[in-house]
């Protein structure tokens, strides 16, 4: 997660993860998949907002095996983004009592598994993807 702080004006997450570095992976992502249209709707046109789980670059290179992510259909890297995206803001506090498993914007169930483990400073989760193109990316663990 990347603290960010209140802004006048419309929030861009491509601006705020270009901004904190480490996520340029990521942001192409989002970006190829044209997602960061949908972020810029929901964190400006609704109350709910959202949170961003937003992988480093370290993170996706150690989980994301050579020519995996380019063997992904369009509809398969639009789940991707949307898996690291929570429909609504949850704060520190919010993890404390939030239910597992944590519905993304991909949906949830057996396909996609979101549990968040927290401390009182702290929010790590769990990621289990079961398919069989991205099933590289079971077990996947991010701090």
């Amino acid at each position: 997660m990347v603290p960010v702080q209140v802004s006048k004006g419309p929030v861009n997450v491509i601006k705020i993860l270009q901004k904190a570095g480490h996520f340029a992976f990521f942001t192409r992502l989002i970006k190829s998949t044209q997602e960061d249209i949908q972020l810029f709707s929901q964190l400006n046109d609704s109350r709910d907002g959202v949170t961003v789980f937003a992988p480093t670059d370290g993170a996706f290179s150690a989980i994301i095996k050579s020519g995996v992510l380019n063997s992904l259909t369009d509809h398969q890297k639009i789940e991707l983004v949307q898996f690291h995206i929570i429909p609504r803001i949850l704060t520190i506090a919010n993890f404390q009592t939030v239910s597992n498993p944590i519905t993304t914007l991909a949906g949830s169930g057996s396909r996609f598994v979101l549990n968040v483990i927290t401390t009182e400073s702290m929010v790590s989760w769990s990621v289990v993807i079961s398919s069989p193109v991205v099933h590289d990316f079971a077990g996947y663990n991010e701090r």
